[in-house]
């Protein structure tokens, strides 16, 4: 029996290689994983970044594909020691997600596809996220993940040393309600999931037209004003 883990990214820094965020989250991924490998001896490990072309800096990378390169080069490259044993997991890279939820919609579009003899057994799945996205991506983890196929633990990661870790409890709540609300109503027709998407790739545009402003307030602009026209647009009341 196979495993999957999936490994949630939260942007594209500007070198993901000397980025401190990143460097604890998938240090502390890669010893979860390790250690989870060795308690099941898991007939195959499958690991699967997430993430799309989020950068604020340059259009063609993705968090998915940075996160890879994290992995290759700092993770097995630079510890030969473990080559031997991590060179039989198979990765993919899951390059379209630009929510959470699309994360999640995304990861296991990726896997059905992928899986040999897919429905023939129940696919142990790890989603590795940021601690503070726990409690929304345990509920789109329910909506995504028919109980028939896939059993599906959320792990959250305490990795985040920025102020907006401390300083904002009370909008990183009600940031996180709001998401799960727009992606309650993506799920009700292909059209909503549509405009969903071009939601966060207008959410990315905008980024990249600001980038020059400290990017947590970046975001609490586009959250401030131009959500609040998407949501008055198509009627979602939160």
């Amino acid at each position: 029996m196979g495993v999957v883990f999936i490994i949630t990214g939260f942007g594209v820094p500007k070198d993901i290689l000397k980025d401190e965020n990143y460097n604890f989250y998938l240090k502390m991924v890669f010893n979860r994983i390790w250690d989870k490998v060795s308690e099941s001896r898991s007939d195959g490990v499958y690991i699967v970044f997430t993430g799309g072309r989020t950068s604020p800096f340059d259009g063609k990378l993705s968090e998915a594909g940075e996160m890879k390169r994290f992995w290759k080069q700092k993770l097995i490259k630079e510890r030969p020691f473990i080559s031997d044993r991590v060179k039989k997991w198979k990765v993919w890279t899951e390059r379209k997600a630009l929510s959470s939820y699309e994360n999640l919609t995304f990861s296991k579009d990726l896997i059905i596809k992928k899986w040999v003899g897919f429905g023939r057994e129940k696919i142990k799945v790890f989603v590795f996220t940021e601690w503070t996205r726990q409690r929304k991506m345990r509920y789109f983890a329910k909506q995504v993940f028919h109980p028939k196929y896939f059993s599906v633990q959320i792990i959250g990661i305490d990795f985040d040393v920025s102020p907006n870790r401390y300083l904002n409890p009370e909008y990183i709540k009600k940031k996180e309600k709001i998401e799960i609300k727009l992606a309650d109503w993506s799920m009700k027709s292909p059209d909503n999931f549509k405009k969903y998407h071009k939601l966060y790739k207008d959410r990315i545009k905008y980024i990249r037209e600001n980038r020059d402003t400290h990017h947590p307030q970046v975001l609490k602009e586009w959250w401030d004003k131009k959500l609040k026209e998407f949501l008055k647009t198509n009627n979602i009341k939160l």
